[in-house]
């Protein structure tokens, strides 16, 4: 199928998504990369079908080498030289592979891959949606 994705794609719900991030959180601080999984959802249509897709997304972010990794318990405080700083995030990605749905998008299969870059202030995502 081909279209375009129109809603919200987020995490499942913030404590879900906070207890899967610190769950699988990586950071190796040298080369700058972390890796996280979380239980996302878009709520939303595609091809004129309305529903919610459920995924589970696998990120990789870069930042700059040296950086240091956020201190997530003095959110939402400014830590210049951190993974929390945006002067030190260079980009991302990532995938979400799609493990259902409901409503006009009940059966959903496929996958998501997304791409942030930093300097053109722009995600942009390509993917195979099953219906």
């Amino acid at each position: 199928m081909t279209g375009s994705l129109h809603g919200t794609w987020g995490w499942t719900s913030p404590d879900e998504g906070w207890a899967s991030f610190f769950a699988t959180l990586q950071y190796d601080p040298a080369t700058g990369i972390m890796t996280f999984r979380v239980p996302e959802q878009f709520v939303g249509s595609f091809q004129g079908r309305v529903g919610t897709l459920r995924a589970e997304g696998v990120s990789i972010q870069r930042f700059k080498p040296g950086t240091r990794l956020y201190d997530f318990t003095r959110w939402p405080d400014d830590q210049p030289g951190t993974t929390g700083d945006p002067k030190q995030w260079l980009g991302g990605s990532g995938v979400s592979r799609i493990t259902g749905g409901t409503g006009g998008l009940a059966g959903a299969s496929g996958h998501i891959a997304f791409t942030n870059r930093v300097l053109l202030g722009a995600t942009t995502y390509t993917g195979v949606i099953d219906l």
